[in-house]
């Protein structure tokens, strides 16, 4: 997991700092994995939304710019390089 934006930046958090955090209605868990991944097993946070990491250049304009992000994958790597995109973007 990573967050975003750069005032909060925090290159990565554990699983259970990132559901701690996404109670919080001003965190948006973005979850970068692709969308059959999510049909197989979806993350139980409220405040969640899907943009795989294969869109997520076309797609800048749907990431909240208000809201903290934290981004999630499987393993991490592609919530990296969607800390990344974002932080270059």
């Amino acid at each position: 997991c990573a967050t975003w934006p750069m005032a909060d930046l925090k290159p990565a958090v554990s699983v259970q700092e990132a559901y701690k955090m996404a109670k919080n209605k001003n965190v948006l868990l973005l979850d970068v994995r692709e969308t059959d991944e999510v049909q197989e097993q979806a993350y139980n946070v409220r405040h969640a939304v899907n943009i795989p990491l294969s869109e997520i250049e076309n797609r800048l304009a749907e990431v909240p710019q208000d809201k903290v992000l934290i981004m999630a994958c499987r393993s991490g790597k592609r919530s990296q390089k969607a800390f990344d995109i974002l932080q270059a973007g």
